[in-house]
């Protein structure tokens, strides 16, 4: 008797956690634009890449600093991070610093994915959801290109998000 009211208590909690709406996913996607701000390279011969972001409005800048660099994204592993000397994310603004030894020889073309972790934004604004801790992630695919003399470019650029939502 007592296992049955330890589980019908359990489920209970297990239902009435799933009754508390989720306000931080109802703020909407992260991202709303990432766009390629300026290429350049640094007095070190280092590559700088900076990107536009258009973020949710909602979410203070310090979010934005504590993202993290990933070593996957969904369930794709990303080895993009070992091409990077630093990074600084911010809520306007990411940019990203290239290990000189990591950039493509003139005339080619390297492409490069990064992966980037935030936290459950319950942490960072008033809201709720239940379970454990969500996460955001966003991913920069890219292909850097050594135009020789006239610099370094992006040959292309494309980013996606998703959210990992925690255990019940």
């Amino acid at each position: 008797m007592r296992n049955v009211r330890m589980v019908l208590g359990i489920c209970l909690l297990i239902v009435h956690a799933s009754c508390i709406p989720d306000t931080c996913t109802a703020l909407g996607d992260t991202f709303q634009e990432i766009a390629l701000d300026d290429v350049q390279v640094n007095g070190t011969g280092q590559l700088v890449v900076s990107f536009y972001i258009d973020a949710l409005n909602a979410l203070p800048e310090r979010y934005f600093e504590d993202g993290t660099i990933a070593g996957t994204y969904i369930s794709e592993e990303v080895d993009g991070f070992g091409d990077i000397e630093s990074y600084v994310l911010g809520k306007e603004r990411f940019v990203i610093t290239f290990k000189t030894e990591a950039l493509p020889l003139e005339g080619e073309n390297k492409p490069v994915a990064l992966a980037f972790d935030f936290r459950d934004r319950r942490w960072y604004v008033d809201c709720r959801h239940p379970g454990m801790s969500d996460s955001y992630h966003v991913l920069l695919k890219m292909e850097i290109l050594n135009r020789g003399v006239e610099g370094f470019d992006l040959s292309s650029f494309e980013w996606s998000q998703y959210t990992a939502k925690g255990a019940l």
